[in-house]
């Protein structure tokens, strides 16, 4: 998933607003590309919206490693015959995508 696919979610975490992002020639998105369907709901500030999206690129992390890690049916077969050569994989998974230092204000 992109980093763009997560402000939504951020600015609006129960999903109940029309809220959505759109990309610029460049494939990016500025505050101008967001669309906020609420009249009720004020907009976010500029500063919210780049807050979001730091946090949003901050995000992807989590899908390449989701992607990269074996299937959980195969790593229960790993666990049970080798559990270091478990260890292993993920941990070079984790390697792979290391966690962002700033996640931290994520969580």
């Amino acid at each position: 998933m992109s980093y763009w696919n997560y402000i939504p979610q951020i600015l609006d975490p129960t999903g109940l607003l029309p809220v959505g992002v759109q990309l610029n020639a460049n494939g990016e998105v500025t505050y101008d590309s967001l669309i906020w369907g609420s009249e009720e709901v004020p907009k976010p500030t500029e500063d919210e919206f780049a807050k979001a999206v730091a946090i949003a690129k901050t995000l992807t992390y989590r899908d390449d490693r989701r992607n990269a890690y074996p299937p959980v049916i195969e790593q229960l077969d790993m666990i049970f015959h080798d559990i270091d050569e478990w260890r292993a994989r993920i941990q070079a998974v984790k390697d792979q995508f290391p966690k962002p230092v700033n996640d931290a204000e994520v969580e």
